[in-house]
């Protein structure tokens, strides 16, 4: 069934489509609003709109990451220094590792991430945390100094690398529990990272800067800026700090800045920007098939089509403005995103809570809807 459009009662609608041609003319409107029925029209056909099917409770303080486990269960971490694991199946907490780390004085939880050997990762406010699920004990604890760790990723060679409060990079050895490099050039704080699959590190930081390293001579290659307008420079101003980083299936490089996505290809000078947001965007996460995910401090869950920047479904609560308003969105900051293997979205928010999105059936689904 074609989406129902009902657009007269919405300034948001028009500000994104006037926001998608270059100026208010009515043929620029006309080409916006056509652009923007076939990026829904596609996004209906294709992915389908995302629906609330469980909310998932139990920690008792806001939820700060999320990761699929090889298993296909769920693990989540929060600043209740508690790490939860969950059944996707049944919705429930099967464990709850809160008494592991109570000798490391742990008191908070910025993310966490399966190693390739199977192997917990975290990171707080005390460094780093290397965790075996099967004796649930703390095999390597490595101190980031008085720097908070906030994301840590594994590297083409098995070393990890940490991102942090700090303005530099650290290389670690998890075989030795030894800092064996330092990667400095930026700034300010680098808060996010990405392994490349050509076996580079790229960075973003608060200096508003994106890196890409070569981590075997230790040197930067390439500084991508953030600048207002939308090409890529090495000399310009920087206007935006970057929040958090992926790579996408094309090899380009997405960035979540203040209130908008930057995309990078290393090989154009341009990049693409999607706009939408109110606040902060906390996280950025690809789907499939060219559709990428944004959330942020504005509490909405927006989905987005790569192939022209259209903004085709927005999930968030019903205080809220929104294009396609689901009603059963997060009631504060929504904090990262996950996209599962069975195709589902998993949300959580300094609400304390644990949203998982789904695709219903068909006969189910009557389309998204601007009301």
């Amino acid at each position: 069934m074609p989406p129902k459009l009902r657009m007269w009662d919405r300034p948001l609608v028009r500000a994104f489509l006037l926001g998608s041609c270059d100026s208010s003319s009515p043929i620029s409107l006309l080409r916006g609003c056509r652009n923007l029925l076939e990026s829904i029209a596609r996004f209906a056909i294709h992915v389908k709109p995302l629906q609330l099917q469980r909310t998932l409770t139990g920690h008792a303080q806001s939820v700060s990451f999320l990761a699929e486990w090889s298993d296909g269960r769920l693990v989540s971490c929060s600043s209740d220094a508690t790490i939860r694991v969950w059944s996707l199946v049944s919705g429930w907490c099967e464990e709850m590792v809160d008494r592991w780390w109570k000798t490391l004085d742990v008191y908070s939880f910025y993310s966490v991430t399966e190693w390739s050997d199977g192997r917990l990762i975290s990171t707080g406010m005390t460094g780093i945390q290397v965790w075996s699920l099967e004796t649930r004990m703390c095999e390597l604890h490595l101190y980031g100094g008085e720097d908070y760790v906030l994301r840590a990723v594994e590297l083409s060679d098995g070393r990890l690398a940490s991102f942090s409060s700090s303005n530099d990079i650290k290389i670690w050895s998890l075989k030795t529990g030894e800092c064996e490099q330092l990667l400095k050039g930026h700034t300010k704080r680098v808060p996010s990272g990405v392994a490349m699959s050509d076996g580079r590190l790229a960075s973003c930081s608060d200096d508003g800067n994106v890196r890409v390293w070569n981590c075997s001579s230790g040197l930067c290659e390439e500084v991508l800026n953030a600048t207002d307008d939308g090409r890529r420079s090495r000399n310009s101003v920087q206007l935006n700090s970057l929040c958090y980083m992926i790579q996408l299936a094309d090899g380009r490089l997405a960035a979540a800045t203040d209130k908008c996505i930057r995309i990078w290809s290393l090989e154009s000078q341009r990049e693409q920007i999607l706009r939408g947001h109110t606040d902060t965007i906390h996280c950025v996460v690809e789907l499939e098939n060219g559709w990428l995910a944004s959330t942020g401090r504005d509490r909405s869950i927006r989905i987005w089509s790569l192939v022209d920047g259209q903004c085709v479904q927005v999930l968030e609560g019903r205080r809220g403005n929104s294009v396609f308003e689901s009603g059963d969105g997060h009631s504060d900051t929504v904090s990262h995103l996950v996209w599962l293997h069975d195709r589902r979205l998993v949300s959580s928010s300094y609400d304390n809570t644990i949203k998982v999105w789904h695709s219903p059936d068909p006969s189910e689904t009557t389309g998204c809807v601007v009301s």
